[in-house]
């Protein structure tokens, strides 16, 4: 009678791994707050480049297989807030295929699963094209490890296979 599984073939619960420890760096578990900015015309051909202020978190779920980040920001031109962003991140090390992986929605409609590659103190992850204000775009975040408790998120895109262009630039800074 033929196995139902070979033995390689079994599926059993994964566990922490060098790669998964390796994330908690950039995703120390708890509260910070997030400062940052957007770049002029992001919102629009005229909009100028904006403050974005606002509060994160991150929790570390399945016995530390994967990160819960969430965020909510306000972005503001001078003293007035204008624009609430809460978004949501589930980041984490595919161990089946070998890769970083994030996926990530955000309240302004958009959901993005990105594949990552850690290099040191940098952290970046990429994902596929997608039509984006009706564009073929890719988009790129990379974390760096400034310090303890301290991440620099950058975000960029890259419309058509264009160069990268930044979109913003936050400060992520741990309780």
């Amino acid at each position: 009678m033929r196995k139902i599984a070979e033995e390689k073939d079994k599926l059993e619960p994964a566990k922490e791994s060098p790669e998964t420890r390796a994330l908690k760096r950039f995703f120390p578990q708890g509260r910070g707050r997030l400062e940052g900015k957007i770049v002029r015309g992001f919102f629009g051909p005229d909009s100028p480049e904006v403050r974005e202020v606002g509060g994160m978190q991150s929790k570390w779920i399945m016995g530390g297989l994967f990160c819960v980040f969430t965020w909510d920001e306000w972005t503001s031109s001078g003293a007035k807030k204008v624009n609430p962003i809460h978004g949501y991140c589930i980041v984490g090390w595919d161990s089946r295929d070998g890769e970083y992986r994030m996926l990530r929605a955000a309240n302004l409609g958009v959901l993005h699963q990105l594949n990552g590659r850690l290099d040191g103190n940098r952290l970046a992850f990429v994902s596929d094209e997608a039509l984006i204000k009706g564009k073929p775009t890719r988009i790129r975040y990379t974390l760096t490890w400034k310090r303890r408790k301290v991440i620099v998120w950058v975000g960029e895109w890259s419309v058509r296979g264009g160069p990268w262009k930044k979109i913003s630039e936050s400060h992520l800074i741990y309780a």
